[in-house]
């Protein structure tokens, strides 16, 4: 249970997507994996679809990744 999943990653989107980004991404996603009427149902792939949408479409639990860590000085 709680397997980590990168929700940009399952969307097929940017860190930086805007809102309607998210959005238009998990309309053509939900079209193809629904598991009642996708053109390719896959209900485990809907669910980790619809957590990726109910995260990132929440301004208060949408984190963008950290940036990475700054280069070391040189010697």
């Amino acid at each position: 249970a709680g397997q980590f999943q990168d929700h940009y990653v399952v969307l097929g989107i940017d860190s930086n997507a805007t809102s309607e980004a998210i959005q238009m991404a998990y309309v053509n996603l939900e079209a193809q994996y629904h598991p009642q009427s996708g053109k390719t149902p896959n209900k485990e792939k809907f669910q980790a679809i619809a957590l990726a949408f109910e995260v990132l479409s929440d301004s208060a639990t949408r984190n963008p990744p950290p940036p990475p860590p700054p280069p070391p000085p040189p010697p």
